[in-house]
């Protein structure tokens, strides 16, 4: 019994804290929003941006996904950068081709279609 009342006592404050909370955001957001409307009218716009910047913050964002040559998603940001760094590699450091092709061919081989 006295665990239940515990609980509900528990559950009540959490309700109240997280009510206090929500007023809270608002009232930072109303104040936000208030400084960045002085703001664009008087022409600050670094501290325009900066608000907005503030107000639309979000969460931790995520990296983009890279792959091991298996195709195994990799996870930790060491392999991941060896995975580029590999990548870039195979791409950059390739050989000079043997007859190497002159622009004015190239332009001379192209149909243009109108």
């Amino acid at each position: 019994m006295a665990l239940r009342v515990l609980n509900y006592s528990m559950n009540f404050e959490i309700s109240i804290l997280t009510r206090q909370i929500n007023i809270s955001k608002r009232r930072w957001t109303a104040e936000k929003a208030e400084r960045a409307q002085n703001a664009a009218e008087n022409g600050r716009h670094k501290e325009l941006y900066n608000i907005i910047k503030q107000l639309t913050k979000r969460g931790n964002r995520q990296t983009a996904a890279v792959k091991s040559k298996d195709g195994e998603l990799l996870k930790n940001k060491e392999a991941r950068l060896a995975r580029w760094k590999e990548h870039f590699e195979e791409v950059l450091n390739r050989d000079t081709p043997k007859s190497p092709m002159n622009d004015n061919e190239e332009i001379d081989k192209l149909e243009l279609s109108l």
